[in-house]
């Protein structure tokens, strides 16, 4: 059950310019099977747990209840989203850090609108991974599934080692670079580029509009298609 620590106080009060500790959440993982995470303008950042608990620490410069994260819970599923901002939100600063046990293999979805999605430091073998920015950044290092969806509008994907099944990635003009696939691909952008230092397996990359492309394959285990429409192969 998701439960306000301590440092969770309704009121006004106001915190100090930099983002300080302002609501953590515990959450018991044993009979979850998904769990989707969804910010607008904050960023999200995804550290190894210290114990079998998942773990959501919210920094604000500003707490007040309805700033907090809303919870819901139920069947298996866990979302969180964002709180409240107030009426005037400039100079409101908000980041977050969510704390995942290693041990946690099913299905984890995380979108933002404007804020980054960083995941590392972890080595996760998930059923499915979603992550989806609009125009923020996502950067994501070692990380195995089944099925991989990462999407952006303009914002750049920045890939380390990925291993799936199946792995989609799309952007409309972010740029895609990735130190390692492996799987099955399927990769589209519409005018963004597209950088793979090393893949193994198979998949299909797609330029529709306009946007470098520069493709490596160590091994080739099936078809392997590249369409620009008007820029380099």
């Amino acid at each position: 059950i998701g439960c306000l620590g301590a440092a969770c106080l309704s009121g006004g009060c106001s915190l100090a310019d930099a983002p300080q500790l302002a609501n953590e959440l515990h959450f018991n993982l044993g009979a979850v099977s998904e769990i989707r995470i969804s910010y607008d303008e904050e960023n999200v950042t995804f550290l190894p747990s210290d114990n079998e608990e998942l773990v959501i620490k919210e920094y604000m410069n500003k707490r007040k209840k309805s700033y907090n994260a809303k919870v819901q819970e139920g069947e298996g599923r866990i979302q969180v989203r964002e709180g409240k901002k107030p009426l005037f939100a400039q100079g409101f600063s908000r980041y977050v850090e969510v704390y995942l046990p290693q041990s946690y293999e099913k299905s984890l979805t995380v979108t933002t609108t404007n804020g980054a999605i960083k995941i590392a430091d972890l080595d996760l073998q998930l059923t499915d991974l979603g992550v989806d920015s609009s125009s923020g950044s996502v950067a994501i290092e070692g990380i195995r599934a089944r099925n991989i969806r990462l999407a952006s509008t303009s914002g750049p994907l920045s890939l380390g080692t990925i291993t799936g099944e199946k792995i989609d990635l799309a952007t409309t003009s972010g740029k895609i670079t990735c130190q390692r696939l492996v799987g099955q691909v399927d990769c589209v952008t519409t005018s963004g580029d597209i950088t793979v230092r090393s893949g193994t397996g198979l998949g299909e990359y797609r330029v529709n509009n306009s946007g470098q492309m520069k493709i490596a394959y160590s091994e080739v285990r099936g078809d392997l298609i590249l369409f620009n429409k008007n820029g380099p192969i």
